[in-house]
């Protein structure tokens, strides 16, 4: 007797405890993960493409580690680098995290689909976030006609249009055609437009 009302006690806890699933909800097209790792995803996706430590010749970067400039940022690079450099690899990575998490991420872009929340934070590291953010909202002004300032700042108001159009695939494809474009005009295309095409025109789907 004791026996049962335990077992009948313990099935009702579990019954009623928050089930925490990492479940795919389809919305206009795009897959939506629960928002709890957005950023976690966001941020493993650029260091596959931004690869550890490099230093090309011919990129105006200069010497990089996980994406993160010396001549842009000088102290979080050597903040990482030193790190790295001794071997501390997880906590090197670990302090690149932070970092983009401060610099890149904006908190509304949890609010929007993965990824298309992915491709600005990406496209702001590798163009500049001023640039990515222009980028979008020209796309929503000249080509799909709403009305909004060009400033570079992603706000509640672009949260709200792009929320609200339908299907939300056609404003993440004019947004890889208007960044294709842009690549195309830059000085240095002769040298990194093919790695630019093909880390712009990944499939979301495939990665995460």
């Amino acid at each position: 007797m004791i026996k049962t009302v335990i077992f009948l006690l313990v099935f009702s806890t579990l019954a009623l405890a928050p089930i925490h699933l990492k479940t795919i909800v389809k919305r206009t097209g795009d897959s939506i993960l629960s928002r709890e790792n957005n950023f976690d995803i966001a941020f493993e996706m650029l260091v596959c493409a931004e690869g550890t430590y490099s230093n090309v010749r011919g990129d105006r970067g200069g010497r990089t580690i996980y994406g993160i400039t010396k001549r842009d940022y000088p102290l979080d690079f050597d903040r990482v680098y030193k790190v790295y450099k001794m071997g501390h690899y997880e906590l090197a990575k670990h302090r690149a995290k932070i970092f983009y998490k401060r610099e890149f991420w904006n908190p509304l872009y949890d609010r929007i689909s993965n990824k298309l929340a992915y491709k600005i934070f990406d496209l702001s590291v590798n163009r500049g976030k001023r640039t990515a953010i222009k980028t979008l909202q020209r796309v929503l002004k000249y080509i799909l006609f709403y009305n909004l300032k060009v400033n570079g700042r992603f706000t509640y108001r672009e949260v709200e249009i792009i929320t609200r159009h339908l299907p939300q695939d056609e404003i993440y494809n004019e947004y890889l055609q208007a960044n294709y474009r842009g690549y195309k005009r830059m000085a240095t295309a002769y040298l990194f437009l093919k790695g630019w095409t093909k880390r712009l025109f990944r499939n979301y789907e495939e990665m995460k």
